[in-house]
């Protein structure tokens, strides 16, 4: 699924939604997308859905004006590697030096 938010002529919000079958979309929505370098997630209030078409591949596009539309993005999955690496490191160094880390 895509998501394409804009603003249109009026002034309205509105999110383009492409996908493999058409949504129906009412009242408050949250649509989380996994990256491979972060996760985001989109919500929104759908006011209505004003268009729906279907291209000649088949894909479904739906748009919505939407209203309060907030993002969140979560780069922690950056992170990750380092993070092991780093209490690798701090256990060898434990180790080396006969350091009690309360652990196991």
């Amino acid at each position: 699924m895509e998501l394409n938010f804009g603003t249109r002529k009026n002034g309205a919000l509105f999110v383009e939604v492409i996908s493999d079958s058409h949504t129906d979309w009412e009242g408050f929505i949250s649509v989380d997308r996994p990256f491979s370098d972060c996760d985001i997630r989109d919500s929104f209030e759908v006011v209505r859905r004003y268009r729906a078409t279907t291209d000649q591949e088949g894909r479904c596009y739906d748009w919505y004006e939407i209203k309060n539309h907030s993002q969140s993005i979560d780069k922690s999955k950056k992170l990750q590697p380092a993070t092991e690496q780093n209490t690798a490191d701090i256990a060898y160094i434990a180790v080396m030096s006969d350091i009690d880390l309360g652990g196991e």
